[in-house]
């Protein structure tokens, strides 16, 4: 199979309970066709990137926001409590203005 990137000869941090490190991966169309060992690229070719043992995990990405606007917008504030034994929180609605 044609792989627009194949990277090898890496440490690569997964987040897969099932296959936590791999060593290889290729990337086609911009998403993982293979994430395993080197032996698994084989069925692989393309633009190969070898890392020479270097360190990989998928990126961290935070998406929220904070909100920082001046004075005239009412804001809204969450606090948090614990719920109970559980370790569950329960949130209740703070407004001020």
């Amino acid at each position: 199979m044609k792989a627009d990137k194949i990277i090898k000869n890496a440490k690569i941090f997964t987040a897969d309970k099932s296959n936590p490190q791999a060593t290889a991966l290729a990337v086609k169309d911009g998403k993982f066709v293979y994430v395993g060992d080197e032996a698994g690229l084989a069925d692989y070719e393309g633009e190969v990137t070898d890392l020479g043992g270097r360190f990989i995990m998928p990126g961290i990405i935070d998406s929220h926001v904070h909100i920082t606007f001046g004075a005239g917008y009412e804001f809204t504030a969450f606090r948090a409590e614990k719920a109970g034994s559980s370790g569950t929180f329960s949130a209740k609605r703070n407004t001020r203005c």
